[in-house]
């Protein structure tokens, strides 16, 4: 797998990705779910697999975001353990793990992590 990419990602892209994911800061940490910014210029469909069982991935949810626009990434009702097996368009090639309750920015290229931090700020701000 990849894994996280570290991939460059410029102030105004992360100033808009940190208000965008601030819109879903309590839903993420309530629900143990994750969420990306998507700051390509494609529509992105985010296959999240239950990677809780090692000889078995179970597919959980399935997300669409357009350029601009953030998704929910889980893994259902039934998933459990620090991960989201993550495949950008169902690519095999594409695979991520990505990390419960955090939050992210998809470049095109890869993840970057958003400091969680920076997130609560801004979603105190606009409470």
């Amino acid at each position: 797998m990849p894994g996280d990419i570290k991939v460059d990602v410029n102030k105004e892209t992360i100033d808009a990705a940190t208000s965008a994911l601030a819109a879903v800061y309590q839903e993420v940490i309530k629900d143990e779910n994750s969420a990306v910014y998507n700051a390509s210029d494609k529509k992105v469909q985010f296959f999240c697999y239950n990677d809780n069982d090692f000889t078995h991935i179970v597919s959980a949810r399935k997300p669409v975001a357009a350029p601009g626009y953030v998704a929910l990434l889980n893994k259902g009702a039934l998933g459990w353990g620090p991960t989201i097996q993550v495949r950008v368009d169902d690519k095999e090639d594409q695979t991520y793990d990505i990390k419960r309750q955090s939050f992210y920015i998809w470049t095109g290229e890869g993840f970057r992590e958003v400091d969680k931090k920076d997130i609560e700020a801004k979603e105190n701000a606009n409470a």
